[in-house]
């Protein structure tokens, strides 16, 4: 899975758990990146149903084993750094703006996508792992709109 994928689905895991902190979420995000995106989304949704609060290495390990029962094996090493430096590329993309500079690409966003105002409003783009993604993935990537 890529590493938009494998935040969507940490930060969706984190709003399912309120005690979930956004370090976990973080963490989370760099352990999803290896396994497949419908094994994840099935075993947290199974974990939820049971399960009140999270265990991280609970819920890793009922996804690594169900990834395992279903056949899938976890990406090669490379696929896993080609990820981390993609990862790598957009932090060190997002550490060169100024802080105008991101308050600019936050408005662009929020001027594209009124619904998340509310949610994102009032979040640090450096501290807001949802909002880093969308000013990467909607601003900074090749061919998206400035």
């Amino acid at each position: 899975m890529g590493p938009d994928d494998a935040l969507r689905l940490a930060d969706w895991t984190g709003g399912l758990f309120p005690e979930v902190t956004p370090t976990q979420v973080a963490y989370l995000a760099d352990e999803f990146a290896a396994f497949d995106v419908a094994v994840v989304e099935h075993e947290v949704t199974r974990y939820r149903r049971h399960y009140e609060s999270l265990n991280v290495a609970n819920l890793l390990r009922r996804v690594n084993d169900a990834q395992t029962k279903r056949g899938l094996h976890a990406p090669a090493p490379t696929e896993r750094q080609q990820v981390e430096a993609q990862w790598q590329r957009d932090d060190a993309a997002l550490s060169n703006l100024t802080d105008a500079e991101l308050r600019r690409h936050k408005d662009a966003i929020l001027d594209e996508n009124p619904n998340l105002r509310a949610f994102l409003g009032n979040k640090d783009p450096r501290a807001s792992l949802v909002l880093r993604s969308l000013i990467v993935e909607h601003r900074l990537r090749p061919g998206a709109a400035r």
